[in-house]
């Protein structure tokens, strides 16, 4: 069986501009009976202008041919597809996807299966002599239907007990637009010699990474799929581990006196893993039915490499804790009297004030900076909690999706947290609760409309709400 397939689609977003002028009045005398007006502007025709504000142009092509077949014991499926994707938005070059793929499953007297796919695709904005730039990326599956096993096959009970595995390799086209070609802008004019001549330069907008691929990652998923008592009852539970590598990042080893922006480089790796698990039961009765499920499920990461570079403190190292964690300085309560200004750390850069937060010194150098900043919140895994409640009778049916999170952590910021951010924002119902000489115990610290006063006693100290 062959089939193909070709899409075209197109957009453009037009702009219409109507522009009127009206002339305006004002009395110019304070005589009622004989007032004079004073024109201000004119009335004019309308005007009406139009620009193309974005357009793009997209088209698609695919083509696959399958074979199937089923003899005896034996279950054969065999496709091959190949497609490209081609986008043009705005005035950028265009970018092109393409690439072959290939599936195979093998099902051996309903018991045990077997499958392998294989994916061989490119892209067109990475450095391979102006051409495409391709990868393979292969996996592998494996099945067994434990419920059609001699010795579980008239089991009343059980309706599906299904193990399965799978291991394959994916990748992600992450690449920026065209950065392994260096480019360059126009820069400040130079002026030379005694007449001051004015000169127009260049110069590099950014550094070009001529290795630039696309990111990676090793994916395993291991569990099992069961159903009981005439597929009433259900139960799966699924254990993954994906290794991700090659993931573009800014090395953080990088200085910032060469004045222009430094690229993404594939130097990144972190690690995530987890379990799921769905409990459900469903029936029905004449005309009416009902179901229910929850689920819950553990995610947790490692960050592996993302070029940090060598921290003077462990601390402050990143390498090896979960990805996505916020780094700020430790508080110890608020300033409550002078001896405690007097006696405590300095911090560098500002002189604290009574009502501000005591940050801790974790290197006991006597001085808040940066070396004592380090992990604030909670490396905890993240646990995702839901249930699917639901009822059908006749022609009406009702269900509500029910979910929660554990060991979240927000960090408010930002207009909506801050009290008048920049000397020009709002004040908010928590902000009552602030340091004052009279309020001591508060759990806010002193207000300032000095917007970097607000910066030093909250950035520094990044509010973590954990959920």
């Amino acid at each position: 069986m062959g089939q193909s397939a070709r899409i075209f689609f197109s957009d453009m977003r037009e702009n219409y501009t109507r522009t009127k002028s009206f002339a305006v009045f004002q009395i110019m005398n304070n005589d009622a009976n004989a007032p004079v007006y004073g024109q201000y502007g004119t009335n004019s025709e309308q005007g009406n202008s139009n620009a193309v504000s974005f357009q793009n142009r997209s088209n698609f092509q695919e083509f696959s041919l399958g074979y199937s077949r089923n003899k005896g014991l034996h279950d054969w499926d065999l496709l091959l597809l190949a497609n490209r994707d081609n986008l043009i938005a705005g005035s950028n070059l265009n970018l092109t996807v393409q690439g072959i793929s290939a599936h195979a499953s093998y099902v051996y007297d309903k018991r045990f299966i077997a499958e392998f796919a294989a994916a061989y695709n490119g892209a067109n904005r990475y450095p391979s002599d102006g051409g495409f730039k391709y990868g393979m990326f292969p996996s592998v599956g494996l099945g067994w239907n434990l419920h059609n096993e001699a010795f579980l096959k008239d089991k009343s009970w059980l309706s599906e007990l299904k193990l399965h595995g799978s291991y394959g390799i994916t990748g992600l086209d992450n690449g920026s637009y065209f950065t392994y070609i260096q480019s360059y802008n126009n820069a400040p004019t130079t002026y030379f010699g005694t007449s001051a001549t004015s000169t127009t330069t260049i110069a590099e907008s950014f550094l070009a990474n001529p290795n630039i691929t696309y990111e990676k990652a090793n994916m395993l998923n291991i569990g099992f799929d069961s159903r009981f008592l005439d597929n009433r009852l259900s139960f799966d539970l699924d254990y993954y581990f994906n290794k991700y590598s090659d993931l573009s990042i800014v090395r953080g080893t990088n200085s910032g006196t060469l004045g222009i922006a430094y690229p993404n480089e594939n130097i990144g790796k972190q690690n995530n893993s987890g379990i799921e698990a769905v409990l459900g039961w469903q029936e029905t009765r004449g005309k009416f039915s009902y179901w229910a499920s929850v689920n819950a499920a553990i995610q947790q990461s490692k960050l592996i490499d993302n070029g940090e570079p060598a921290q003077m403190y462990e601390w402050m190292q990143r390498t090896g804790h979960p990805v996505g964690l916020t780094y700020g300085y430790i508080a110890e309560g608020l300033f409550q009297t002078q001896a405690e200004l007097d006696n405590r750390a300095t911090t560098e850069g500002y002189i604290p004030q009574l009502g501000d937060i005591k940050f801790k010194d974790l290197n006991n150098d006597g001085v808040i900076n940066q070396y004592d900043m380090t992990i604030i919140g909670s490396e905890k895994p993240l646990i995702l909690l839901g249930s699917n409640l639901g009822f059908r009778w006749s022609q009406f049916d009702f269900s509500t999706l029910l979910v929660a999170e554990l060991n979240r952590q927000v960090y408010p910021s930002g207009n909506s947290y801050r009290e008048f951010l920049e000397g020009v924002g709002q004040a908010f119902d928590m902000h009552l609760d602030r340091w004052t000489p009279s309020n001591p115990n508060a759990s806010y610290p002193r207000l300032t409309t000095n917007g970097d006063l607000t910066m030093v006693n909250l950035i520094m100290q990044p509010p973590i709400a954990s959920g």
